[in-house]
């Protein structure tokens, strides 16, 4: 529970600074759509390389103490940006921002992906549910604040500041302590462990799995550390492929959705944080879902209803409309992000090592981060050349790009003959 609590205090503040610092850019600062998403890409470049040069460094019983450094870090950087009158200063928070986002995610995923592995699935569905839980009442808070604050937007990064130094406070205390227990038990002797039965939903089942379901390999010769596993084993680059579709829909909802909201449907900043709302509470809905059925056996199957509804999203907004349509869309595309993610990690984690968890989450968050640091900058480009309808057309590129990638991953997977 105290992995949970600190989970959700941190996400709904990152979340703040990552949906708020274009409006507090364009507003208090006077910087154009371009700059803004050289700052974004700036932002993703610096979570990849903490993710690449640090996070996969660290071993796995370090990760209730990694994710305590990244909370407060995390609160610095939301106090350096919210301050920010120049664009130094912003940068500045931004990039310490970044290196909270590097460090943190994976190695809380790894903390709660080292439950047991009858359990690991549903866990990390709770987490994911927990996320979403704490996205879905972040917007709808901050919105308040805003209307509160006559659209002050530096008022929401100062009252976000202290959430995850509350994370640090409350929810990981008793995650710190048992820790501890756990680092003085390792150096008692122990009985040998009892086989595993491995696999992707890592319970032993009288019913024979199906492969082309499953997507990984029992071998455990084949379970390789870090990047290996997400290129070398079938789950490993479902997970990877689905993970980098949905990346760049996401990347352009939170760096440029109050920005498109406010220009093409009207919306005001209050408003259109009730689209984010809208988005994270779809989301939510889907990742309860998710945790109920947990182990999903047909997750490829589930993969491609979530193609289906995230090319419907952005078709949406592409055609644009009165601001129903935009809430429409965002309610669309929140429920890929609410699947995709628990899914993928639930791959990820059968398809590596416990020892190689850590190694395995990074390598994921790194990955999908390089393409979300490149994301934002390419799509300020085209917004200041075309306008944001036809940024959100180019957005469907590369997402029927690894669309083509996801069909051909999972047509070579034969089916179980048993």
């Amino acid at each position: 529970m105290g992995l949970f609590a600190t989970a959700a205090l941190f996400r709904s503040a990152q979340n703040a600074g990552q949906t708020t610092f274009p409006l507090l850019a364009k507003n208090q600062l006077g910087v154009g759509a371009g700059t803004i998403g050289t700052l974004g890409t700036a932002t993703g470049a610096i979570m990849v390389l903490a993710a690449w040069v640090l996070a996969t460094k660290f071993a796995s019983r370090t990760a209730v103490a990694v994710v305590a450094v990244g909370a407060a870090l995390l609160a610095i950087g939301l106090l350096f940006a919210g301050s920010a009158t120049s664009i130094t200063q912003l940068t500045a928070g931004l990039v310490i921002f970044g290196v909270a986002g590097g460090i943190t995610p994976p190695s809380l995923a790894t903390a709660i992906g080292a439950a047991s592995p009858s359990q690991r699935e549903k866990q990390l569905a709770r987490y994911a549910t927990v996320l979403s839980a704490s996205l879905a009442g972040g917007p709808l808070l901050e919105a308040g604040i805003l209307y509160l604050f006559h659209q002050d937007v530096r008022v929401a990064f100062v009252f976000f500041a202290p959430f995850p130094l509350l994370a640090v406070a409350l929810g990981l205390r008793g995650a710190w302590r048992r820790g501890m227990q756990g680092r003085q038990l390792s150096h008692e002797p122990q009985p040998a462990p009892a086989p595993e039965v491995e696999g992707v939903n890592e319970h032993i089942s009288t019913a024979a799995p199906d492969p082309r379901e499953v997507g990984v390999t029992s071998d455990p010769d084949a379970r390789r550390p870090g990047r290996a596993v997400l290129l070398g084993t079938p789950g490993g680059r479902i997970a990877l492929i689905m993970q980098l579709l949905y990346s760049v829909p996401f990347a352009a909802v939170t760096v440029f959705g109050a920005l498109l909201a406010h220009t093409e449907f009207g919306l005001s900043a209050a408003h259109s944080q009730l689209g984010f709302t809208t988005f994270f509470v779809t989301s939510l809905v889907s990742r309860v879902v998710v945790a109920r059925r947990s182990p999903i056996r047909a997750k490829f199957a589930v993969f491609a209803v979530c193609i289906i509804l995230t090319i419907a999203g952005l078709a949406l907004i592409v055609l644009g409309g009165p601001p129903a349509v935009f809430f429409l869309a965002m309610a669309l595309l929140g429920i890929p992000h609410g699947v995709i993610f628990p899914l993928a990690l639930s791959l990820v984690a059968s398809s590596a090592h416990d020892a190689h968890l850590a190694a395995a989450n990074a390598g994921l968050f790194a990955t999908v981060g390089l393409v979300s640091a490149i994301t934002p900058v390419l799509l300020g480009a085209i917004v200041a050349a075309s306008g944001y309808q036809l940024m959100t057309a180019a957005v469907l590129a590369p997402v029927v790009l690894f669309s083509a990638l996801f069909l051909t991953q999972w047509s070579r997977i034969p089916r179980y003959q048993g």
